[in-house]
């Protein structure tokens, strides 16, 4: 039977001990954050990201398209040699009733024991957008085998012409020592008034009023220890045509 000292941290870590097992008691943590506005294409390009060794690299996506029966959606992303998923998509009509308003969250896991540095993400879009514009964030401490709670994503949406400037949604977790996310996104072109949830921390927006109409994302989190059962939060966005999702990554 080998020894410990045989084994070594770096036989350990081969054996996937950091990549899959649980690590009780911590909590995932946001790093750097990365935004990127674009117009009157189908491609769009974030500079600098980086992903942590054994981390994962989340995408927030909002796009809008100037028509009512089509779409914009992300069709894949590249970066640093990950295979993204999408995690979740949801679509609305749009500012004034002419426009579609979509926003997305895609995810890449970096289960390696070398960070990724600087380098460009590419994102691809199904159709030529009107604007765009998106949050990446890296993450330390997920369940990598498994890193999404297993209850969400919490979608709510108001579309053309609804009344609320206040952005509600409710959500739950799976897990204790959870980190939520909360992603809004609109094309309303009054939506300037965003105020983060109380009790969560702000992370980081994008805002593009490149071309006919506008996009606009804001990315909030909020770390917590304990199970979370309907826990409604309340945002201030200052426009309709909005879209929320709520989701949680675990340890």
């Amino acid at each position: 039977m080998p020894s410990f000292k045989t084994l070594g941290v770096a036989s350990v870590r081969n054996l996937g001990y950091f990549s899959s097992a649980r690590i009780q008691g911590t909590t995932p943590t946001v790093g750097a954050s990365f935004t990127v506005i674009t117009s009157s294409t189908n491609t769009a390009t974030v500079s600098n990201v980086t992903c942590p060794a054994y981390g994962m690299v989340v995408l927030f996506s909002g796009s809008e398209l100037l028509s009512v029966v089509s779409t914009s959606q992300v069709s894949s992303v590249s970066y640093g040699g990950l295979t993204f998923n999408r995690r979740t998509v949801q679509s609305i009509t749009g500012f004034n009733g002419t426009s579609t308003q979509t926003c997305e969250i895609w995810y890449a896991i970096n289960n390696s024991a070398s960070a990724i540095s600087a380098s460009s993400m590419t994102i691809n879009y199904t159709n030529t957008f009107d604007d765009q514009a998106c949050v990446v964030v890296n993450v330390s401490g997920c369940y990598l085998s498994n890193p999404w709670s297993t209850v969400g994503p919490y979608i709510n949406t108001y579309p053309n012409n609804a009344t609320a400037t206040v952005a509600t949604n409710t959500y739950s977790t799976s897990l204790p020592n959870s980190l939520i996310f909360e992603f809004h996104g609109t094309n309303n072109n009054a939506a300037m008034a965003y105020v983060t949830s109380s009790g969560w921390n702000g992370v980081n927006a994008a805002s593009n009023g490149g071309a006919s109409y506008y996009e606009y994302v804001w990315l909030s989190s909020r770390s917590v220890s304990s199970i979370q059962s309907n826990q409604t939060t309340t945002t201030a966005v200052g426009a309709t045509n909005w879209i929320s999702i709520v989701d949680s990554l675990v340890s």
